[in-house]
């Protein structure tokens, strides 16, 4: 049964090794009961989706979700032993989380599927109080083995939620 607020469309063609996918769907003042997970969720969450897989290669032309709070955008085309897919998110204001921190918080990369089927990784971050991130490097298909570069900075007092003594 649908969840009040909530709608959904769909279209799908799905065989052994091919499949053709379309999502558009909404829902509004979903609660978790988790309230880091609530507070990303926002009033209203709209997703849309599409991907079509055809033998080897499966392409992602589209992946967009938007709750107001939170929006994350993915594309790209992965096979066996290549592809690439890249993706961005945004919150809209890290004070939600960290309340000494207004403004939003960008998130940038790109996952690379190499011929030896290992992973390419390239993430950058950005946010407010000059926090910035970024991971570079590669990973394992199994995710075993991690050769990654990680550098930022970030000021001391975004961390004071993490940190903070609990009563």
């Amino acid at each position: 049964s649908m969840l009040p607020g909530a709608s959904f469309a769909e279209k799908a063609a799905l065989a052994e090794d091919r499949f053709d996918v379309a999502l558009d769907a909404g829902a509004a003042d979903l609660a978790t009961g988790i309230a880091a997970v609530d507070k990303l969720l926002g009033p209203r969450l709209t997703l849309t989706a599409a991907a079509v897989r055809d033998g080897d290669r499966t392409d992602i032309s589209r992946f967009a979700l938007d709750t107001g709070e939170l929006t994350a955008n993915v594309t790209g085309t992965l096979g066996r032993s290549d592809g690439r897919i890249e993706g961005s998110a945004t919150l809209r204001n890290l004070a939600t989380f960290a309340p000494d921190f207004s403004g939003a918080l960008k998130v940038t990369g790109a996952l690379s599927r190499r011929v030896d089927s290992s992973w390419g990784i390239d993430i950058a971050a950005e946010g407010p109080g000059g926090t910035r991130a970024g991971v570079a490097g590669s990973a394992s298909e199994t995710g075993e083995q991690l050769d990654l570069t990680i550098a930022g900075e970030a000021p001391l007092g975004l961390v004071n939620t993490i940190i903070a003594p609990r009563a």
